[in-house]
Protein backbone atom coordinates (compact mmCIF):
# COMPACT_ATOMS: atom_id res chain seq x y z
CA UNK A 1 0.00 0.00 0.00
CA UNK A 2 1.00 3.58 -0.39
CA UNK A 3 1.07 4.19 3.68
CA UNK A 4 3.63 0.88 4.00
CA UNK A 5 5.51 2.51 1.37
CA UNK A 6 5.75 6.02 2.58
CA UNK A 7 6.64 4.32 5.89
CA UNK A 8 9.50 2.56 4.86
CA UNK A 9 10.82 5.27 2.56
CA UNK A 10 10.44 7.53 5.33
CA UNK A 11 12.57 5.58 8.10
CA UNK A 12 15.50 4.48 5.08
CA UNK A 13 15.19 7.76 4.35
CA UNK A 14 15.41 9.08 8.19
CA UNK A 15 18.30 6.29 8.68
CA UNK A 16 19.95 7.28 5.58
CA UNK A 17 20.16 10.71 6.88
CA UNK A 18 21.58 10.38 9.68
CA UNK A 19 24.42 7.89 8.36
CA UNK A 20 25.03 10.16 5.59
CA UNK A 21 25.77 13.04 8.19
CA UNK A 22 28.21 10.84 10.19
CA UNK A 23 29.42 9.68 7.41
CA UNK A 24 30.37 13.07 6.01
CA UNK A 25 32.22 13.82 9.09
CA UNK A 26 34.25 10.92 9.01
CA UNK A 27 37.65 11.04 7.06
CA UNK A 28 39.61 8.42 6.13
CA UNK A 29 43.35 9.04 5.09
CA UNK A 30 42.71 11.99 2.62
CA UNK A 31 39.71 10.41 1.75
CA UNK A 32 36.68 11.60 3.13
CA UNK A 33 33.21 8.91 3.51
CA UNK A 34 31.08 7.66 0.18
CA UNK A 35 27.59 8.95 0.14
CA UNK A 36 25.30 6.12 -0.10
CA UNK A 37 24.46 6.10 -3.61
CA UNK A 38 26.62 6.08 -6.81
CA UNK A 39 25.52 7.49 -9.98
CA UNK A 40 27.49 5.55 -12.93
CA UNK A 41 24.82 6.58 -15.83
CA UNK A 42 26.56 7.49 -19.01
CA UNK A 43 29.73 6.01 -18.44
CA UNK A 44 31.57 3.62 -20.62
CA UNK A 45 31.84 -0.21 -18.65
CA UNK A 46 35.45 0.05 -18.08
CA UNK A 47 35.29 3.53 -16.28
CA UNK A 48 31.89 2.33 -14.39
CA UNK A 49 33.82 -1.00 -13.39
CA UNK A 50 36.81 1.68 -12.07
CA UNK A 51 34.88 3.68 -10.39
CA UNK A 52 32.72 0.94 -8.70
CA UNK A 53 35.91 -0.49 -7.40
CA UNK A 54 37.36 2.42 -5.50
CA UNK A 55 33.73 3.23 -4.21
CA UNK A 56 32.75 0.12 -2.67
CA UNK A 57 36.05 0.03 -0.92
CA UNK A 58 35.64 3.33 0.41
CA UNK A 59 31.98 2.45 1.62
CA UNK A 60 33.58 -0.61 3.05
CA UNK A 61 35.97 1.01 4.70
CA UNK A 62 33.57 3.68 6.87
CA UNK A 63 31.39 0.59 7.42
CA UNK A 64 28.33 1.66 5.54
CA UNK A 65 25.74 -1.75 5.23
CA UNK A 66 24.09 -1.13 2.12
CA UNK A 67 24.49 1.41 -1.05
CA UNK A 68 22.47 2.14 -4.13
CA UNK A 69 24.41 2.19 -7.68
CA UNK A 70 22.44 3.49 -10.43
CA UNK A 71 23.85 2.49 -13.43
CA UNK A 72 20.46 3.33 -15.65
CA UNK A 73 18.52 1.14 -17.84
CA UNK A 74 20.26 0.85 -20.88
CA UNK A 75 18.22 3.07 -23.12
CA UNK A 76 21.46 4.80 -24.72
CA UNK A 77 23.05 1.42 -26.17
CA UNK A 78 21.72 -0.10 -28.79
CA UNK A 79 21.30 -3.65 -27.76
CA UNK A 80 20.40 -4.33 -24.00
CA UNK A 81 22.01 -2.75 -20.92
CA UNK A 82 26.03 -2.53 -21.10
CA UNK A 83 26.19 -1.30 -17.71
CA UNK A 84 23.64 -2.76 -15.63
CA UNK A 85 24.90 -6.41 -16.78
CA UNK A 86 28.76 -5.82 -16.30
CA UNK A 87 27.61 -4.70 -12.87
CA UNK A 88 25.51 -7.79 -11.93
CA UNK A 89 28.41 -10.11 -13.54
CA UNK A 90 31.05 -8.05 -11.27
CA UNK A 91 29.30 -7.84 -7.87
CA UNK A 92 29.23 -11.48 -6.58
CA UNK A 93 33.02 -11.22 -7.39
CA UNK A 94 33.58 -8.69 -3.89
CA UNK A 95 34.71 -10.15 -0.93
CA UNK A 96 32.31 -7.46 0.57
CA UNK A 97 29.23 -8.04 -1.17
CA UNK A 98 26.87 -10.07 0.73
CA UNK A 99 23.89 -9.78 -1.74
CA UNK A 100 22.27 -7.59 -4.08
CA UNK A 101 19.15 -7.05 -6.54
CA UNK A 102 17.32 -4.70 -8.08
CA UNK A 103 16.00 -1.27 -6.66
CA UNK A 104 12.38 -1.40 -6.01
CA UNK A 105 10.30 0.72 -8.85
CA UNK A 106 9.98 3.74 -6.69
CA UNK A 107 13.46 3.80 -6.06
CA UNK A 108 14.71 3.38 -9.38
CA UNK A 109 13.69 0.11 -10.79
CA UNK A 110 15.90 -1.73 -13.03
CA UNK A 111 17.92 0.98 -13.29
CA UNK A 112 19.58 1.04 -9.78
CA UNK A 113 20.34 -1.68 -7.58
CA UNK A 114 20.66 -2.02 -4.06
CA UNK A 115 23.59 -3.75 -2.26
CA UNK A 116 24.30 -5.33 0.80
CA UNK A 117 27.62 -4.86 1.93
CA UNK A 118 29.59 -6.72 4.75
CA UNK A 119 30.87 -5.36 7.95
CA UNK A 120 33.80 -7.37 8.49
CA UNK A 121 36.81 -8.45 5.65
CA UNK A 122 36.25 -11.78 4.66
CA UNK A 123 38.96 -14.32 3.07
CA UNK A 124 38.47 -17.03 0.43
CA UNK A 125 39.37 -20.43 0.91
Amino acid sequence: SDTTKEKRNFSVRGYLEKRDESARKSDIGNHTSPGFELDLRGKRADEALDILDGYLDSAFLVGLPFVRIIHGKGRGSSQQPVLKQKINQWLPQRKEVLAFCSAPRWDGGSGAAYVLLSRKWVENG
